[in-house]
Parts: structure tokens; C-alpha cells; sequence
């Protein structure tokens, strides 16, 4: 997510979180390895936080929509990794 340079490091260090988190999901209910789950969250973390950002930066249209887009491109991207 694109923040102010002041503020990088704590938004680096809430996604690191996230992903871990959504990492140990991905182990438990899609029996990935620890390394490939980490990957995996780490992308869908990013794929959230990218389209946040354009809702961040497109403050005239209408947030719900971009968040709505947000969660539709990371369970599309988690849903094979699930299933697996």
C-alpha cells in the first residue's frame, strides 16, 4: 500500500502480520508447506493493499466498490490454494 515515507515501516510491518496469519490459515486448511503458504500470502496481501490503493487514490468514486474488488481478487486468487 502506498503510504507517507513516515509511515512505510509500520504498514510493511501490518502486512508482514497479515500474511502470516493468512499463512498459517493456508498450512492448516490447504496443507501448503510453510515456505509456498507464505508466498502465497504475501501476493494476496499485496493484491489487496494495490487495489486499496486505488481507492485511495480515486477518492470520487465510491469506496464500497473498490473494496468490494478487493475481496473478489483475493478469494479468486486464495480459492485454488484451498482447494488443493
Amino acid at each position: 500500500m502506498l503510504t507517507l515515507p513516515e509511515l512505510q515501516s509500520f504498514d510493511r510491518e501490518e502486512s508482514l502480520e497479515t500474511a502470516a496469519f493468512l499463512s498459517d490459515f493456508l498450512i492448516a486448511r490447504g496443507g501448503l508447506d510453510p515456505t509456498r503458504a507464505m508466498q502465497v500470502a504475501r501476493v494476496a496481501v499485496d493484491i489487496g493493499n494495490s487495489v486499496l490503493d486505488l481507492a485511495l487514490f480515486n477518492p470520487s468514486e465510491d469506496p464500497a466498490i473498490w473494496i468490494a474488488e478487493a475481496k473478489a481478487a483475493v478469494c479468486q486468487y486464495l480459492t485454488p490454494h484451498l482447494e488443493a
